[in-house]
């Protein structure tokens, strides 16, 4: 079965890019934790400034991201996915946030294949960790009856939309319960789990704009930075800031360029398209450093 890259993408970015308006609502941010910070021998591994009270975060939606790939065939690949009899492992919050945006980008990414047994294995596996982490509310018993229909249907977009909807809601049930540091945990993982796919996929592939795309997610993982700092001192935050830091450092070696495009703008179907253009110049040396780091980061998160 061969589908297009632009899909593989979407797909596995749900499970992470949901949560893009992870940044505290306006009835959050009165709270010390909100309160600049500038980095202390104490906090030796912080390297930024904590922003005061207002939403500056900005995830790119999956589909923003995959509209940007170039066209490639992919086969289904099983062994790219996190193994859904994990989820007895994890016990702490940490981990169990971390690894239910692993197991949503791998069911984004099962669902765009029509693989419904899958797709329905990994809807369990984030259900299990939902209730562990005392959300299932959020994640209740309709949205996963509308997610077992949506897979027998032929439109895939309406089923991503249901998924994307579902973690959506978990995000609005964790900001009115004072628990945004557990969405920006699944944000990070989400994330994680994503990027890695495109890195193996490419494996295959050698596409160079998916390599470039690739390149580009530096600016993602700044604003995921940007959130996980405002949680620094909840309990193992530290640690996965402290290892997508060190992803960060290899990002940096890129080179990224701007070629500004006036956008096209259609009135009539109120729909903006952008046309600008990024370079991204970077060696075959740091893209497999990424390609490792991204790999070690994520085996942290699962084992």
């Amino acid at each position: 079965m061969k589908i297009s890259f632009k899909s593989i993408v979407l797909a596995g970015l749900v499970g992470s890019a949901v949560f893009y308006s992870c940044g505290d609502s306006p009835a959050e941010s009165n709270g010390s934790d909100d309160q600049p910070q500038e980095t202390t021998p104490q906090d030796s591994s912080i390297t930024r400034i904590i922003p005061v009270g207002k939403k500056v975060f900005s995830i790119p939606s999956p589909l923003q991201l995959s509209l940007l790939i170039q066209e490639t065939g992919a086969e289904y690949d099983v062994t790219l996915l996190h193994d859904i009899n994990n989820t007895t492992k994890y016990l702490d919050e940490t981990k169990l946030a971390l690894n239910m945006g692993v197991y949503g980008a791998d069911l984004g990414y099962t669902s765009i294949y029509r693989q419904n047994t899958d797709a329905i294995g990994y809807m369990k596996a984030v259900k299990q960790l939902t209730d562990k982490l005392e959300i299932g509310e959020a994640f209740d018993k309709t949205i996963i009856e509308t997610i077992e229909r949506n897979l027998n249907e032929a439109n895939k977009d309406s089923l991503l939309s249901t998924i994307s909807n579902a973690y959506r809601k978990t995000d609005g049930y964790l900001k009115n319960n004072k628990r945004t540091h557990v969405g920006a945990l699944i944000l990070a993982g989400g994330w994680v789990e994503s990027v890695y796919f495109t890195t193996r996929i490419n494996e295959v592939e050698k596409n160079e704009d998916v390599k470039d795309r690739i390149g580009e997610q530096r600016k993602a993982l700044d604003n995921i930075l940007n959130i996980l700092v405002k949680h620094y001192r909840k309990p193992g935050v530290d640690v996965i800031y402290t290892q997508l830091e060190e992803l960060y450092t290899i990002f940096e070696e890129i080179n990224i360029s701007y070629t500004y495009e006036k956008p096209i703008v259609d009135v009539a179907n109120r729909h903006t398209t952008i046309t600008s253009k990024t370079h991204v110049d970077f060696s075959p040396e740091t893209y497999k450093k990424i390609c490792d780091k991204v790999a070690e980061v994520r085996k942290t998160i699962i084992e």
